[in-house]
């Protein structure tokens, strides 16, 4: 009981004490009312300060590029590089019927082969020289076996009528022939190099950098073709030309065989050509 009223007593003591010197106190100070500090006036914007430029002086120029400039290649990719979809097509179509133009040749030159060769064999068949009565045994094998039959054979130069009547026909069926053959040969080379010009126009619309391999072949072999072809065709038109009833059978022997080389048209030349063909 005692030491509870001890504490009550010690903490009136405390509160009375932090009354006294607390709030009260401080409005005493200040004229009683308590002291309040004011807001602080809210300054305007601050001034921006210049940007601060430095000297340049100690900062290393760049140095100067001495490479020269290229133009830059186009792909084949882009839309100026790559070729026209549409040009390529024409000229493969240009290849294609130049080649065609090229077997119809061949064709006609083993056609006119025969004629030449129908020729040859109908001359020397109405050349054919008699039967020699100078040997004793062919004089002997005639003495045997006279008949009126051997006697008009031997008579007509060893020829029968049918066989000569043969060889005429051949005379005049082959020589127009091979005169056709070169006409229609010469017109299917005006039409080669027609399309051989043709081919040249559309390489030469791209520039060369944008050619593509492809058809710059098909621009060479086509131009070499056509001078092999050009150059047998103009053998051709010679032998023909030659061609009569006093050539020699030398002269026909070696005009069969110089046609069937053909020793103008390369066969590697024309491998590559067709292996070129998509």
């Amino acid at each position: 009981m005692y030491i509870y009223k001890y504490i009550r007593r010690e903490t009136h003591i405390y509160l009375a004490r932090y009354h006294k010197r607390g709030l009260w106190a401080i409005k005493a100070k200040n004229g009683g009312v308590i002291h309040r500090h004011d807001k602080k006036l809210t300054t305007s914007a601050a001034v921006e300060k210049p940007h601060k430029f430095y000297p340049v002086d100690d900062v290393k120029k760049p140095l100067v590029n001495k490479r020269k400039h290229k133009p830059t290649k186009l792909r084949m990719g882009s839309e100026e590089g790559k070729l026209d979809p549409e040009l390529k097509e024409k000229t493969f179509h240009i290849y294609k019927s130049f080649m065609t133009g090229v077997t119809k040749l061949e064709e006609l030159g083993t056609v006119a082969r025969e004629l030449l060769s129908g020729f040859q064999q109908g001359l020397e068949i109405l050349r054919r020289p008699p039967i020699d009565r100078t040997s004793e045994l062919i004089e002997k094998i005639i003495k045997a076996n006279e008949t009126k039959r051997l006697q008009l054979y031997i008579e007509a130069g060893c020829i029968n009528i049918c066989d000569g009547v043969q060889s005429m026909s051949k005379l005049n069926t082959c020589l127009p022939g091979l005169r056709n053959h070169l006409s229609k040969a010469k017109s299917i080379l005006d039409e080669l190099e027609c399309l051989l010009g043709d081919v040249g126009d559309k390489v030469e619309m791209k520039s060369p950098c944008l050619q593509e391999l492809e058809m710059t072949d098909y621009a060479t072999l086509m131009a070499i073709i056509y001078s092999m072809v050009k150059q047998d065709y103009a053998m051709q038109e010679k032998i023909v030309s030659s061609l009569n009833l006093t050539s020699s059978s030398a002269e026909l022997e070696g005009y069969c065989l110089m046609w069937s080389l053909r020793p103008f048209v390369s066969d590697g030349v024309m491998d590559q050509a067709w292996r070129i063909f998509p």
